[in-house]
C-alpha cells in the first residue's frame, strides 16, 4: 500500500495490518485530508479509503470484544462449577 496521497486508484488495505498499523493509516489520512492540499477527487477518495479502515478497526474491536466475551463467560462457569464441586 502506498503511503502517499491518493492518484486516483482505489487503495487497500493489507489483509494482516494490526490494529496499530491501521490506527497510524487512518491518523495519516485524516492528516491528508486536513492539509488541504488535495483536489477534490484525492479527497474524496481519500475519505472512502479512511472509511474502509474504520470499518476493519471495527470488525477488529468486534471480534476482540467477542472474544473476551466468551473467555470471561467461560472463566464464569469455571468457577461455578469448582463451587458446586465443593
Amino acid at each position: 500500500m502506498s503511503e502517499t496521497a491518493p492518484s486516483g486508484d482505489q487503495r487497500t488495505i493489507s489483509e494482516d495490518a494490526s490494529y496499530e498499523e491501521l490506527v497510524r493509516q487512518l491518523e495519516q489520512s485524516v492528516d491528508r485530508l486536513e492539509s488541504g492540499e488535495l483536489s477534490l477527487e484525492d479527497a474524496v477518495l481519500e475519505y472512502e479509503f479512511g472509511m474502509q479502515i474504520i470499518q476493519r478497526c471495527n470488525h477488529m474491536l468486534d471480534t476482540a470484544e467477542l472474544r473476551v466475551t466468551e473467555l470471561s463467560t467461560r472463566a464464569q462457569q469455571s468457577e461455578a462449577e469448582i463451587s458446586e464441586d465443593r
